[in-house]
């Protein structure tokens, strides 16, 4: 039978444990049962792996915020930039005819059905933002979401002052 663990022995198994060595190495190190070391640790309420899943956990959280943000500075930008592209020249270019001939013709802004797709893919990369930002329901950032709605409102500004 086992000799028991005295005091001393507790104290200084216990004081592993911040080491964050596994239960294994702490029960070669004292010539214990790792059994004895995860009764110790629980008893402290010290949890090995609890406590590495829930470093990995939050480690993987952190990434996520940070990718998710990225992203949402990503799509605001694309956003914004198609925003611009709704109201510059362009050119059309139209290859048809009998003979197949190229014609290039450029015109103030974008056809309706330009102006139409563009809205659409801005309307696609906020609801993206938006269901990333529903992803992080509890913390309250739906920043990104107000600087888009206060773009698209100065862009509307500007087209109203321009067209009257």
């Amino acid at each position: 039978m086992a000799k028991r663990v005295s005091d001393e022995e507790r104290e200084r198994i216990i004081a592993e444990f911040a080491t964050g060595q596994s239960c294994n190495q702490i029960a070669r190190k004292f010539g214990r049962a790792s059994g004895t070391i995860s009764r110790i640790a629980r008893d402290a309420g010290h949890r090995f792996a609890q406590s590495n899943a829930s470093r990995a956990r939050d480690l993987k959280a952190v990434y996520d915020d940070e990718r998710r943000a990225k992203l949402k500075l990503m799509h605001a930008d694309l956003a914004e930039w198609l925003m611009t592209k709704a109201r510059e020249p362009a050119k059309l270019m139209k290859i048809g005819g009998k003979d197949n001939v190229y014609t290039e013709v450029d015109i103030d802004v974008p056809t309706f059905q330009d102006q139409r797709d563009i809205s659409t893919a801005v309307g696609n990369y906020m609801r993206t933002i938006n269901q990333m930002d529903q992803a992080e329901t509890g913390r309250g950032d739906l920043g990104i979401l107000d600087i888009i709605f206060q773009q698209i409102e100065s862009e509307a500004d500007e087209y109203v002052a321009d067209a009257g």
